[in-house]
């Protein structure tokens, strides 16, 4: 389980625990719903790509393009879900 799942999984279940259901949530539970919730955040929005670019042209002086700000997105994802 990588250090994200982790993260998220812990976070499911804090979020969950004044729910009844959080009684039967285990770590491994909450960990294949970390990787599910991570998985859907894999195909980065608009609106990420746009801040990429402007975090970019601030860093860097110039902007990256969406394909590059994407594949490095889903490499991150990718590895978040190990």
């Amino acid at each position: 389980m990588s250090k994200m799942v982790e993260r998220a999984a812990v976070a499911f279940m804090k979020a969950l625990g004044d729910v009844q259901e959080a009684e039967d949530l285990t770590l491994e539970r909450a960990a294949r719903a970390a990787r599910a919730a991570i998985e859907a955040m894999r195909e980065p929005t608009d609106g990420m790509l746009n801040a990429a670019r402007d975090w970019s042209i601030a860093k860097n002086g110039m902007g990256v393009g969406n394909d590059q700000a994407s594949g490095c997105w889903q490499a991150m994802i990718d590895e978040a879900r190990k």
